[in-house]
């Protein structure tokens, strides 16, 4: 809880205490109201530990990692949420995995601040020879893709700068959406080379 959403709780409790005799069913408004403003901030506490994890590969490699994140976005987030890899999962080019692993995290945050979907769909593609190609779907509420631009003048940098660091790779992100229509976040990185598979 923090300490804003504390005072304003503490300054409530009076008016509550009045109104058990005086007003009863303004009170259960009011106690509705307290109800959903504690709601939707620990929402918003879950969500930005949620965010905010770190990432190991050590332990599990990275697409075992990205297969548990996507699940843990889906249960923390209360919606459908799947990963699906085509292709060998073979090795990625030094400092792939975490570039492509902090792009989902910065998608599937913005997912669940902004789109009110029911459903995610990420997508690694490593079919091809020539390049790597990840998507993040949702059936959100979707938005005008020119407010990129304003949203960034406001200081919400978070997809300016991952469209940063995949050109610093030589790579594309690109996003589609429309109001009421959802959002595809598309990935693509130029791989003139494959390395070795994952062991099984």
């Amino acid at each position: 809880m923090t300490s804003e959403l504390g005072a304003r709780i503490c300054s409530r409790v009076n008016v509550w205490q009045t109104l058990v005799d005086s007003d009863p069913t303004k009170l259960h408004q009011e106690l509705d109201r307290a109800h959903t403003i504690l709601a939707d901030n620990i929402r918003e506490v879950r969500r930005s530990i949620f965010a905010l994890r770190p990432v190991d590969f050590d332990e599990l490699g990275f697409y075992q990692t990205m297969q548990q994140f996507v699940t843990a976005f889906g249960e923390q987030q209360g919606l459908v949420a799947n990963l699906s890899i085509a292709g060998a999962r073979e090795r990625l080019p030094v400092g792939w995995e975490p570039l492509l692993m902090r792009i989902a995290q910065e998608a599937l945050n913005n997912i669940s601040k902004h789109a009110r979907a029911r459903r995610v769909r990420v997508t690694l593609n490593l079919e091809s020879a020539d390049r790597v190609v990840m998507q993040i779907e949702d059936d959100g509420i979707g938005f005008a893709v020119g407010t990129l631009e304003q949203a960034a003048r406001r200081g919400h940098y978070g997809i300016v700068q991952m469209r940063e660091r995949v050109a610093g790779v030589g790579g594309t992100l690109t996003i589609e959406s429309e109001s009421g229509q959802g959002t595809c976040v598309r990935v693509t990185l130029p791989m003139p080379w494959r390395v070795e598979p994952y062991a099984e």
